[in-house]
């Protein structure tokens, strides 16, 4: 099952779309909602009014709504130098918007990353190719990989091909002498968190403390990577999504966080095999190492710990 952002067109765009009266409308995401932020009266066919919404796609990637005449067009538009937190949220905002439109409605759901796509020579080239059913090429290859993706992860791989030798999200020079430092010690904590500005993970603190006074020591609503080397030399990892951060931040932590261990783990020069997915930092607490199976694992999975009151 693919990933969705929870995101949805706000009531002026399923009015406007409803409605039937605007040849197109523009869609961007703003404050967490799918807004029209421009559009389009008829002018003259829809064959002709195609190339004026051309001139709407440009850096911000967007959503791009055309009115035929019994049925709409949607491109999405999303340019190669948008940041991969964009790509990933307009990716996994995809889904819901074309089931909020109905699926019925719409003859043809296209992938762009350049605004010449957004045209009626563009349209006219992805139709030919549609019908001919020829061999994609590498470009066309990659596009098909990135809409079909499964998971969010997999849309920051299609889109910024990231591993632990060489991220795409740099790590900071402190934090990676952090986690070299960590290597040699234990009851010491290391905690990651990412820069969405700057797309670089940086590190937000770093010190010596037992493991039942973690919580004590990190902000309660910031999402981060908490790594930390138990008193007999175990290094495990938590990853930390507090309910309050807003989904864009949430996507881009979770779509991270595998590399990020991965990272960790090839700078400590170790095998992290407890791996931890909490709400809260509050979670983190003695209980925890003992509420997780204790058969080894072949597959990099996070285990979330049992609410308080199950077994």
């Amino acid at each position: 099952m693919s990933h969705q952002s929870g995101i949805k067109a706000s009531k002026d765009v399923s009015a406007l779309f409803v409605g039937g009266q605007k040849r197109a409308l523009l869609l961007s995401i703003k404050e967490e909602t799918l807004e029209c932020t421009q559009s389009l009266d008829p002018v003259k066919d829809w064959e002709n009014d195609l190339d004026v919404v051309h001139e709407w796609a440009q850096k911000e990637p967007c959503f791009v709504l055309v009115r035929r005449e019994t049925d709409w067009i949607l491109f999405q538009y999303v340019p190669d130098t948008a940041s991969v937190r964009d790509k990933m949220l307009y990716a996994s905002t995809k889904n819901t918007l074309t089931k909020d439109l109905g699926e019925s409605n719409l003859s043809d759901v296209i992938f762009c990353t350049q605004p010449d796509e957004i045209s009626l020579k563009g349209y006219q080239a992805y139709q030919k190719h549609k019908n001919a059913q020829a061999p994609l090429t590498e470009r066309e290859l990659e596009k098909q990989a990135i809409l079909k993706a499964e998971s969010i992860s997999e849309m920051a791989l299609n889109f910024s091909p990231m591993n632990a030798t060489g991220l795409q999200f740099p790590v900071q020079d402190q934090a990676v002498k952090a986690l070299e430092k960590l290597s040699t010690l234990t009851d010491h904590m290391v905690v990651l968190q990412i820069d969405s500005t700057t797309e670089q993970i940086t590190l937000l603190l770093e010190q010596s403390v037992t493991f039942e006074h973690i919580s004590q020591s990190i902000p309660k609503t910031t999402a981060c990577y908490v790594i930390y080397r138990l008193t007999n030399g175990e290094t495990i990892f938590v990853y930390v999504s507090p309910p309050e951060i807003k989904i864009k931040d949430r996507m881009l932590y979770s779509a991270t966080r595998r590399v990020a261990q991965t990272f960790a783990e090839e700078t400590m020069k170790t095998t992290i095999k407890r791996r931890f997915e909490l709400d809260s930092v509050d979670e983190i607490n003695p209980d925890l190492l003992v509420q997780v199976d204790e058969k080894p694992s072949t597959k990099l999975g996070f285990a979330k710990p049992a609410r308080p009151g199950r077994k």
